[in-house]
């Protein structure tokens, strides 16, 4: 099941299997119940549905079981966009949708959000962003750059604890980082963080696991805006995830 506004994959049937096994691969790493999954992929609705109302269910069971279900539907239509457009960056197929935009106001919006997911659990989230750093970007994938670090830094946060995101220019670029002082992550496994399904933390698994995406969808957007993307981490102390795209100049640089 694709996504409304997702795009055909021009793809073979081999693809196409790669892509299914891709997004099954991931439920499976990240948790989610056969259920949820047959809800996505079509399999059996019927006796989904069956089963939500069979008899001894209370109504409140079957809330609960509905939410779970709404739930894991979001969870798998989100990682099928992400699989899909890296999919696309992988053939040369990817069309980013470019436009000068406010790279500022779009960091404070995904900050306002993020503050709002990490006082869930505890965390405090604090924003410093120069204001009026444009870029000129595909608004909708640096959004997900950001929320993705932003979403990354709450997953492995601890209760109690801090997540600072920071946007500055610096020599004509918009370097950023979102900072933590959650689990960290080991030095054996730093090197591949970046690497598509790879989990540093296993036993974590579920919805505070993920699928192992997230990361790589956010230095396949950076490299493709001319960026790059870092990650330093201490085991037990936190980590933090900075990223540089070129920026427009700032409003006034360089009249006299």
């Amino acid at each position: 099941v694709l996504p409304p506004d997702a795009e055909p994959l021009e793809a073979d049937r081999g693809q196409q299997r790669l892509i299914k096994n891709a997004i099954y691969r991931a439920a499976l790493n990240s948790g989610v119940k056969k259920p949820a999954w047959g809800a996505l992929t079509g399999i059996r609705p019927a006796k989904l549905a069956a089963g939500l109302l069979e008899e001894g269910r209370s109504p409140q069971e079957q809330r609960e079981a509905l939410a779970k279900i709404r739930e894991g539907a979001v969870y798998m239509s989100e990682l099928t966009s992400q699989l899909l457009a890296l999919a696309r960056a992988d053939r040369g197929a990817s069309r980013l949708q470019m436009e000068e935009l406010d790279f500022s106001e779009l960091c404070e919006m995904v900050g306002e959000t993020g503050a709002e997911l990490a006082a869930e659990r505890g965390i405090r989230l604090s924003a410093s962003v120069q204001p009026g750093i444009r870029v000129s970007g595909d608004t909708a994938l640096l959004m997900r750059m950001v929320l993705n670090l932003v979403e990354n830094a709450v997953r492995y946060g601890r209760e109690g604890g801090f997540i600072r995101l920071e946007l500055c220019y610096e020599d004509g670029q918009a370097r950023g980082c979102v900072a933590d002082n959650g689990i960290g992550i080991a030095p054996e496994d730093l090197p591949h963080i970046w690497e598509r399904f790879y989990q540093a933390d296993r036993s974590r698994g579920g919805a505070a696991g993920g699928a192992g995406l997230g990361l790589a969808m956010v230095e396949y957007i950076a490299q493709a805006h001319g960026g790059s993307v870092s990650c330093e981490s201490t085991l037990g102390e936190g980590s933090t995830f900075s990223w540089s795209i070129p920026a427009l100049p700032l409003q006034g640089e360089g009249e006299a």
